[in-house]
């Protein structure tokens, strides 16, 4: 094959702009709210982070992991997490089995 680096790099240039356009669905809207676990109800989860999901566009809080009942009560119960989806760290490993959750931020 006896091809110019021109050509090389062209060839190059076209094939990523293709794989670009054809990421463009990644980058759209979701069908729905992506759903968080929040692991830890330390001070930087329950003032920083979790405050921040009522204005979120494209994702939702809807679960809670925590070594503390009391927390998980307190916190649940502020922000509509059904006691189904409030986790020990006992019992972490079951939110795998959540098909509401997409994301877990640790």
């Amino acid at each position: 094959m006896d091809r110019s680096r021109r050509e090389l790099m062209g060839g190059i240039g076209a094939g990523l702009v293709l794989a670009g356009m054809g990421s463009t669905a990644a980058c759209a809207a979701p069908q729905r709210k992506l759903g968080y676990a929040i692991v830890g109800l330390g001070y930087y989860a329950t003032q920083q982070i979790m405050p921040n999901f009522a204005g979120c566009d494209h994702a939702k809080l809807v679960a809670l992991v925590s070594g503390t009942p009391a927390k998980l009560a307190q916190y649940g119960d502020q922000y509509g997490i059904p006691k189904t989806h409030r986790y020990s760290y006992a019992e972490f490993d079951r939110i795998r089995d959540n098909p509401d959750i997409d994301i877990v931020y640790i």
